[in-house]
């Protein structure tokens, strides 16, 4: 099936008018085929059966959830040549690439590196299947975590300096069609071009790169769209109840194809039942000995099983590097906040030795090398210990990454310490020779 994508483009230049380069951040078409298969073709290689969805309480100002109940849903991985996909269209709807940036105002559109969409359940949800609108999304998050990781300005202002500035004004769009990022769908490089002055063009084919990784990645099944996706896995994540009590649930979802940046939320093999409930409840701990103002420590959150039925066909699944995965995340966190404070505040790097500087400006050379869309992971972790004295001295940044509190911080850095002792040779590495995409 011959399409043509349009994809979310991300470049350093410096267009007319300015000063000097800015983060260019604009759309471009990409013509890609889309190979077509029969579903005879596939092997069923997992399968959940039910989620739970959060209940709201309507008489919280916050609108969060107090209970949760069960509801039907019938999630499959499927396996062809190899590789695991999931189902991101459904049969009879028309399959577009027709939109590179995401609307709303969930994470896709916010300044957070997250998820990207919001689920209303815990597990995999009835519309888990639709959940990779625009079809464009991995990229998207790609391509801005590393703009927010490059920046050293604040993330809350970050979508305000980033070329261009100016859109046509949207009035009485639905919500889908608002946001920080939806305007830029309308705005090619092609367009532009003409007002840029110079930009990366190594930079550019990156990108254009990342976008051969990404359409590759699909597949045309009986009509139906389905993507690579990586393995179901147990996720741990912090559930906000009150001020003074936070839950953690412990759910089964496809593991994030991008890097997610909510450190306390972890992410762990289906043959790792017990690991999972074990940090769920190391970080229940740690948060009950936070305290609030004058009102003494929090409540102990309790373990929520959020745990979906499931199969899994394909013992391969159960193959998830969950702790690699983990070290990867914080050691990129720590370079990423020490090496962003280091520049804001250059002074500081007196009060540490020459060696633990360049270690935190050589990680981040490193975690630059990491693609998710093309399964590329630099390896930053060898500095992992000296960023994080650098890190704890340097006021905890949390601005791109999330640590949490100070309690949750030094666990996460503990069980990463952990899992650097005792990595193997290469952790899913690649080389980083020469400049990394992106700014220099």
């Amino acid at each position: 099936m011959k399409i043509t994508a349009r994809l979310p483009l991300y470049v350093r230049g410096t267009p007319v008018r300015n000063n000097g380069p800015r983060d260019i951040l604009v759309s471009t078409d990409f013509d890609w085929d889309i190979p077509e298969i029969s579903r005879s073709e596939t092997e069923i290689a997992f399968e959940s059966f039910n989620a739970f969805s959060p209940v709201v309480d309507e008489n919280d100002p916050l609108k969060r959830a107090r209970v949760y109940e069960m509801v039907d849903s019938h999630v499959l991985a499927l396996k062809h040549d190899g590789n695991l996909y999931r189902r991101v269209s459904r049969a009879g709807e028309k399959i577009e690439f027709d939109r590179a940036f995401p609307g709303g105002y969930d994470n896709s559109s916010g300044d957070s590196v997250g998820s990207g969409i919001s689920l209303p359940t815990y597990s995999f949800g009835g519309d888990e299947e639709r959940r990779e609108r625009p079809f464009s999304l991995p990229v998207f998050r790609q391509l801005r975590w590393q703009m927010v990781c490059n920046s050293v300005r604040d993330t809350t202002i970050l979508h305000q300096e980033t070329w261009p500035q100016s859109f046509p004004a949207l009035r009485d769009a639905p919500d889908l069609d608002r946001g920080l990022y939806v305007r830029r769908n309308s705005v090619t490089f092609e367009e532009v071009l003409p007002k840029i002055v110079t930009y990366d063009h190594d930079q550019l084919e990156a990108c254009r790169r990342t976008y051969r990784g990404h359409m590759e990645s699909f597949l045309i099944v009986d009509g139906e769209l389905w993507m690579k996706t990586r393995p179901p896995v147990y996720k741990v994540k912090r559930r906000y109840v009150s001020m003074e009590k936070t839950s953690v649930s412990v759910s089964v979802e496809f593991a994030p194809d991008w890097q997610d940046t909510r450190l306390p939320d972890a992410y762990f093999s289906l043959a790792s039942r017990d690991d999972a409930f074990e940090y769920a409840q190391r970080v229940c701990m740690a948060l009950a000995e936070r305290k609030t103002h004058d009102n003494g420590p929090t409540q102990r959150g309790e373990v929520v099983d959020a745990i979906s039925d499931h199969i899994v066909h394909d013992v391969d699944i159960n193959a998830y590097a969950c702790e690699a995965e983990e070290l990867r995340r914080v050691s990129s966190g720590l370079a990423v906040e020490a090496r962003r404070f280091l520049v804001r505040n250059p002074a500081w790097k007196e009060k540490f030795s020459t060696d633990a500087v360049d270690g935190v400006f050589e990680a981040f050379a490193a975690l630059q090398a990491t693609n998710y869309v093309l399964g590329e992971y630099g390896d930053p972790s060898d500095w992992l210990e000296s960023n994080a004295r650098i890190w704890r001295k340097t006021r905890r940044g949390n601005s791109t990454y999330d640590f949490g509190s100070v309690e949750i911080g030094d666990l996460l850095i503990e069980r990463a310490l952990g899992y650097e002792e005792n990595k193997p040779i290469s952790v899913n590495a690649v080389q980083v020779s020469g400049n990394a995409p992106g700014r220099k």
